[in-house]
């Protein structure tokens, strides 16, 4: 779903593409309009320890974006992310690299 940039690495969110929006809204019903932002909790796949996805818009344009806590210890750049909903329903991060 998500191929992870220099650019996208080096800050602290990564950018929501059309895809990664289509999930959240579909699966988890996520509000794009609200103005304030929305967490979600599930797991990381590689080692099912807690994962805490942030979904808001920035200020100005209303860009979409994702902040995940701790990301930076498990996703690199090049890396390509997908979430997924586990077959208990639970909101999983899946990483394979390049």
């Amino acid at each position: 779903m998500l191929n992870i940039t220099k650019t996208m690495y080096e800050k602290s969110c990564i950018d929501c593409n059309k895809e990664v929006s289509k999930f959240f809204i579909d699966e988890l019903e996520h509000d794009w309009s609200s103005s304030e932002p929305t967490i979600y909790y599930g797991k990381w796949e590689s080692n099912d320890s807690e994962l805490e996805v942030k979904l808001f818009k920035t200020k100005g344009r209303g860009d979409k974006r994702i902040s995940i806590k701790n990301w930076k210890k498990y996703i690199f750049v090049d890396d390509g992310v997908e979430f997924y909903l586990d077959r208990d329903d639970e909101l999983t991060l899946s990483i394979w690299t390049r």
